[in-house]
Order: C-alpha cells, then sequence, then structure tokens
C-alpha cells in the first residue's frame, strides 16, 4: 500500500469487494482450504492479495483478476466481472 491514506469510504468499497469474492467463492472455509492459508488470514484481508487473485479467479463464477485487483492487472474494458 501506498503512502497515501484512504477515506473510510475507499476502504468500505475495498472490504465490500472482498466480501463478495469470497462469497463467490464458497465463503471463508472454502477460500482458506484452497488456498492453503488460514482462516483468520481471509478474514483480516482489507484487499484481495495479489498472490492471490489468480487462484481465486480459477475459483470464481463472477469475478476475474480485473474487478478484484485493478490495480495490478489494469481494469477490464466494459466489464466489472466474468463474462457469460
Amino acid at each position: 500500500m501506498g503512502t497515501k491514506s484512504l477515506s473510510n469510504e475507499e476502504r468500505k468499497k475495498r472490504k465490500a469487494l472482498v466480501n463478495r469474492v469470497v462469497i463467490d467463492a464458497g465463503g471463508v472455509a472454502s477460500v482458506k482450504q484452497k488456498l492453503g492459508i488460514s482462516r483468520q488470514a481471509v478474514e483480516l484481508w482489507s484487499r484481495i492479495p495479489a498472490e492471490h487473485v489468480l487462484k481465486l479467479e480459477e475459483i470464481c463464477t463472477k469475478y476475474d483478476r480485473h474487478y478484484m485487483r485493478p490495480d495490478v492487472f489494469g481494469k477490464f474494458p466494459g466489464q466489472h466481472g466474468k463474462s457469460a
């Protein structure tokens, strides 16, 4: 994370994104098992860690890498998630 401080609104948006992705991936228990990390690690995410994005993209049905981390993978033009 950079030196720029996040507003409360931006923190809430990031946490909501994490929650949507985790739910789409089957919930915290499923994510922790598939990624080989602890439940606490998943629950502490304030954003999707870049090192887990590609694996989560395989697990998710709705969200892709561009949605999860546009700061790393760039914004996908014209879409917010996986195409149907």
